[in-house]
């Protein structure tokens, strides 16, 4: 994220060209694309290195720094108004993602966050006032919509490793004693 922070410090003259909130929306609708992409990537792509996992897990971090700065810097004067609907977003997220882990799915929660994420993208293109703005964003909440709708994410498996995790090396040698205590 600070180094998306960094990326806005050194395109602050074009942001300022180009309209901020018409960079919003696109920050946004590439935000949104990273979700859908970097999600579907990891869980196609087996057995590879972490350090690609990564990688692609960079992205949404990296243009989410980007926006944080950009929309704190921007609106500095009501800095205190969006950081409290920053802390108020997140704790309703946090919230909120442990029923739609049990009622959607992880990975299915994950795709919804890229469709509401294009909802937002639609918001800030909408007051940019560029035509060609909305529509990519309108499209982009179209295939955000049907990876969402088309995908049940139950038919996805994700790797989280096998007898080579420090629990099992623990539990299995007999010396060391380890075990597991149940209430």
């Amino acid at each position: 994220m600070g180094l998306g922070g960094f990326l806005t410090y050194k395109l602050e003259p074009k942001i300022t060209q180009r309209g901020v909130t018409r960079v919003l929306a696109e920050a946004s609708v590439i935000f949104s694309l990273s979700i859908t992409i970097v999600t579907m990537s990891v869980l196609n792509l087996h057995n590879i290195n972490l350090y690609i996992y990564s990688s692609l897990m960079f992205l949404p971090f990296f243009i989410t720094g980007f926006m944080f700065v950009t929309v704190f810097k921007t609106f500095s004067l009501n800095s205190n108004l969006i950081y409290f609907f920053d802390l108020s977003g997140a704790a309703i997220g946090s919230l909120a993602v442990i029923a739609l882990f049990d009622g959607l799915s992880v990975i299915k929660t994950v795709f919804l966050l890229g469709t509401i994420s294009s909802v937002g993208a639609i918001l800030f293109a909408l007051s940019s006032k560029s035509k060609k703005t909305v529509l990519i964003t309108l499209f982009v909440l179209l295939v955000s919509s049907v990876v969402f709708v088309q995908n049940r994410g139950d038919n996805l498996e994700i790797q989280v490793g096998g007898d080579e995790k420090e629990i099992h090396v623990a539990l299995d040698n007999v010396y060391w004693g380890a075990r597991l205590f149940r209430n």
